[in-house]
């Protein structure tokens, strides 16, 4: 399995090392995570159910079932789209006191490395931008 994603690999061709750092990879599942999380259900033509539910404007039940539906969609999306990550949970973390962004903490192992937990700490705010950092 490649450590960088094809456009990665493409971009970097010159430059392309066949041995990567678990940094590199690190930093690569890292920029692909924001992108899954950006990506808004059916904003691309490839797969119309791609791609997240838009989580600020579809709280229209209890708290604790939207968080779990949030949780739960989390790790579809990165187990469906990121095939260098394995045993993927999603933990809810909090939300600021002006409910303008929510915290959620995603564990998981990188299929390369073994004993490799990584803990990505993620953002997402209210306008749909996500932060996300190891």
């Amino acid at each position: 399995m490649y450590k960088k994603r094809l456009f990665e690999r493409i971009a970097n061709f010159e430059s392309y090392e066949h041995t990567s750092t678990k940094e590199m990879q690190l930093a690569s599942i890292i920029k692909y995570l924001k992108s899954i999380l950006s990506m808004r259900k059916g904003t691309t033509k490839m797969n119309e159910k791609l791609g997240m539910d838009d989580i600020f404007t579809s709280y229209n039940e209890s708290f604790e079932s939207f968080i779990h539906k949030s949780q739960r969609e989390l790790e579809e999306e990165i187990s469906l789209l990121e095939p260098r990550l394995k045993n993927i949970s999603v933990f809810y973390e909090g939300k600021d006191s002006n409910d303008l962004f929510y915290k959620f903490r995603i564990e998981c192992e990188v299929v390369e490395f073994e004993n490799s937990k990584i803990i990505f700490n993620t953002i997402i705010n209210s306008e749909g931008r996500v932060e996300v950092n190891e």
